[in-house]
């Protein structure tokens, strides 16, 4: 039985999107696994002196004899004759070498003859990007129960070759992508006995229309039609069995409801970059199973009433980067069920509170990143199982605890940057039992209070990420300010106006592995403040005035990974700044672009773990030999 390399994925092994190549690296990994032995070379299987195809390399894929063919940049104008007694193609031993794979790339085929392939057992053919205008009709005689993966993206076809691929009984996937397609006709595949094609991507061509029964013959599971010019979809183009379905970047202008009336699989729907500027429904029409729709990046600018009555059930719809500016209270009145939706980059002022009360149970997901909100939408009041919630690039001046009570038990991220808040709102945050990221980045707050987080319940905030960057801080006085967060790992403090840290400010941050605070105006470097921190990895302090460093400085910091100090006041660096045994595991020391004019000898000494050290960019005008530098880049 001959190997199927491609079914590998159809048992969840190796992802759909893979390439040919990814395919056999993968193939070659688990024979390489097994038997330690892997071979290329120049193929050698045509015993012609002048063979045209000793320039192709030949790769023997499991040890079996099953090669992969690989040719690139050929001048050839068609394919040549393919040798079929193959016993010498690695070895003068007695084993049948079969050529399995076959890929001629970036070269200049034209035209495919008569027979090109017959005799051999090829079940890849990959010949993208060459001229290929023309195939006959019996090119591909004696694959008929072989070819399983068929390529020919980037050629000069201006129909598809379906006369050639009349008896391919086996093949699974075809590939015409960025060709000259103009034209798919109702009868393209009457003739055809396709039966076991379910992949057909024919993205990057000028289709314009899909008429009556054109792809209705065919097995397909996947259809990709992206970025052709396709203004329309009639009914019964489509083949019934297709879950996947992909016409982004075309030109259609609204949901083509009677085309896809049929296709009862339909799991994926990709509408993204077309023309549609309303979203209607049709009554004629209803999807009962779960679907992903994309709408984004159309011209949509109202939601308007019972607009998705012909769905039930969604998965993930998304109407990012439309126009949309008004949303109705019965848009989702058909949805029962919905796990994500983004609203992200519109126009949208104000939300209705019932707009989403019948997927309350089911959404998980929500985006509303840059809108024009000035307040939490009441819409979100009854949504009881919430998990991320983003709410960047709004107008957000205060958070009301009302709106956003119900999530508090479920919600894990909370995604609140570039608004206009000017402080922490704790008393939203209270009760958040389940938050591990928190984002109040490019904000406008001044200062961070006592258990600015969050009241102690017994437990302590579960925080895992908090950012503040970019907001207004100057100071970090409260040493409860950062109370009870104990599972806190990554701190970013960057881009404020910090010039003072409490001692204590960060003692109860053991856990804390990361701590940004490049871009502040901090003029010592704040060790008894970091002291705590057994477990920082990195430590980021750019662009503040530190003039020196303390003797022993990451005496404490024993995990520290990496450290950054660009663009400071530093002037000299000592034996005693960095000895190594206290810096152990340090890997990246970055010191550039600062005013550093002398460096002890032994600066750097017995840093056995450093392997990158910039110190490029300050006022050294010599340097010493520096004492035990191994593996330094």
């Amino acid at each position: 039985m001959p190997i199927s390399l491609i079914d590998l994925r159809e048992q969840g092994r190796i992802p759909l999107c893979l390439s040919l190549f990814n395919i056999i690296i993968i193939v070659r990994a688990s024979f390489v696994q097994s038997s330690g032995i892997f071979s290329e070379q120049q193929c050698l299987f045509d015993s012609t002196l002048h063979s045209k195809w000793k320039t192709c390399s030949c790769e023997n894929l499991d040890g079996e004899g099953n090669i992969h063919v690989k040719c690139r940049r050929q001048p050839w104008t068609t394919i040549p004759i393919i040798p079929y007694d193959n016993r010498s193609l690695f070895s003068h031993n007695d084993m049948v070498y079969n050529i399995v794979a076959l890929s001629i790339m970036h070269s200049s085929i034209a035209f495919i003859n008569q027979d090109t392939f017959k005799h051999h057992n090829i079940q890849i053919l990959d010949l993208s990007n060459n001229q290929i205008a023309s195939i006959n009709v019996n090119a591909f005689r004696g694959l008929e129960n072989k070819l399983y993966q068929l390529t020919l993206n980037q050629n000069s076809l201006t129909s598809i070759p379906s006369w050639a691929m009349t008896y391919l009984y086996q093949l699974r996937y075809l590939h015409l992508v960025h060709n000259m397609i103009s034209e798919i006709k109702s009868d393209t595949f009457d003739e055809t006995q396709l039966k076991n094609l379910h992949y057909l991507h024919l993205d990057y061509n000028q289709i314009s229309m899909l008429p009556k029964k054109s792809l209705l013959r065919l097995p397909l599971q996947v259809l990709t039609l992206s970025n052709n010019r396709i203004i329309e979809i009639e009914k019964l183009a489509l083949p019934t069995t297709v879950w996947f379905l992909d016409l982004k970047n075309n030109l259609i202008s609204e949901i083509p409801y009677l085309a896809l009336r049929e296709l009862k699989q339909l799991r994926t729907l990709d509408l993204e970059s077309n023309n549609i500027t309303e979203v209607t429904n049709n009554p004629e029409v209803k999807f009962i199973s779960e679907i992903d729709l994309k709408l984004s990046n159309n011209r949509i600018r109202h939601i308007k009433d019972n607009a998705f009555d012909s769905f039930q059930k969604f998965g993930r719809l998304d109407l990012s980067y439309n126009q949309i500016s008004t949303v109705s209270g019965t848009a989702f009145n058909s949805i029962n069920q919905m796990r994500q939706i983004d609203l992200s980059y519109n126009k949208i002022v104000h939300i209705p509170t019932d707009t989403f009360k019948n997927m309350a149970k089911s959404l998980k997901w929500m985006n509303l990143e840059e809108n024009q909100l000035h307040q939490l939408p009441n819409a979100l009041q009854p949504l009881r199982s919430l998990e991320i919630l983003n709410m960047n690039g709004n107008k957000l001046t205060v958070l009301d605890n009302n709106t956003i009570n119900n999530l508090k038990p479920i919600l894990t991220e909370l995604l609140l940057a570039f608004n206009r808040l000017t402080e922490i709102p704790t008393h939203v945050l209270n009760g958040m039992s389940r938050l591990r990221h928190l984002d109040l980045s490019k904000n406008r707050i001044r200062y961070v209070q006592r258990l600015a987080f969050g009241k102690f319940d017994g437990t302590g905030t579960s925080l895992i990420k908090l950012n503040l960057a970019g907001n207004l801080i100057e100071n970090i006085t409260d040493p409860g300010a950062f109370l009870y967060m104990s599972s806190l790992a990554y701190l970013d403090l960057s881009h404020n106006r910090i010039r003072y840290i409490n001692d204590n400010a960060f003692e109860r941050l053991e856990d804390l592995e990361s701590l940004s605070l490049q871009s502040n105006q901090l003029s010592q470097f704040p060790i008894t403040a970091l002291g705590n921190m057994k477990r920082l990895r990195y430590l980021l302090l750019d662009d503040n005035p530190i003039r020196i460093l303390p003797d022993y400085v990451l005496y404490r910091l024993r995990y520290l990974q990496r450290l950054s100090l660009t663009r400071t006041k530093l002037q000299y660096i000592t034996n005693r700044t960095f000895p190594g045994h206290s810096v152990s595991n340090l890997r990246s020391l970055n010191l550039a672009f600062g005013h550093i004019n002398y460096i002890s000898t032994a600066a750097f000494k017995n840093m056995d773990s450093l392997e990158q050290l910039a110190l490029n960019n300050n006022k050294l005008t010599s340097i010493q030999t520096l004492v035990s530098f191994r593996d330094i880049q």
